[in-house]
């Protein structure tokens, strides 16, 4: 997990693991008392997490090769750190 806690806000840049997780476990191990905002830099895959979502517009561009017929989001955010 790459995160950074700064006074009341958290950024998560991205979490890495093998097995399924708890977006809401997560935090609560991260986050302080203080805490009143969180950031992810990616779009999270848990479907109970319950958030706001806002567009970020950067100026990088997502490329995806399928053999397949895939869906995404209407506004997906790959992860900080898969961007070359």
């Amino acid at each position: 997990m790459i995160f950074e806690n700064e006074g009341k806000q958290l950024t998560i840049f991205d979490i890495v693991s093998k097995k399924d997780f708890c977006i809401e476990d997560i935090l609560n191990k991260i986050t302080t008392k203080d805490t009143s905002v969180v950031h992810f830099y990616f779009t999270p895959d848990d479907k109970n997490f319950d958030c706001q979502s806002t567009t970020f517009k950067g100026s990088e561009t997502l490329f995806i090769r399928t053999k397949g017929k895939i869906e995404f989001p209407r506004e997906f955010k790959h992860p900080l750190t898969l961007q070359a």
